[in-house]
């Protein structure tokens, strides 16, 4: 059984980018955030660069969670660099811990909790 994966025009309409440039730095900076992406190169008549479907629904929660969870006051760990590293490593300002996901109680969609205050990303609409 083959895992899913996205190609770089699937990921490029999944978030409304325009240039394969745009997921190939998205897929950088995730990995030196410590979150690479799985991904295949495939030769043939083009190349074909694929991710695992796994990486790119997870970086998609997490650019969904994220902003709800800063209007909530949440604030991303600050980054503190040991003696020996440069700037590698550096953690995202994106959330990836789901412990705050919660389903929305009116329309069951995604919904964070945070220091007893909740927010639907829907919030709009009901």
């Amino acid at each position: 059984m083959t895992k899913k994966r996205y190609t770089t025009r699937e990921i490029q309409a999944m978030f409304g980018w325009s240039s394969a440039g745009q997921v190939a730095q998205a897929a950088r900076q995730e990995a030196n955030a410590g979150h690479p992406w799985g991904r295949q190169v495939s030769q043939g008549r083009g190349r074909i660069i694929s991710y695992l479907a796994s990486d790119i629904d997870a970086y998609d929660l997490a650019r969904r969670r994220s902003p709800l969870l800063r209007e909530l006051g949440w604030k991303a760990p600050p980054w503190e660099p040991s003696a020996n590293e440069s700037g590698r490593g550096r953690t995202s300002s994106l959330c990836r811990s789901d412990e705050y996901d919660i389903p929305c109680p009116i329309c069951a969609g995604l919904a964070v909790r945070y220091k007893e205050r909740t927010l639907c990303e829907k919030q709009e609409s009901h």
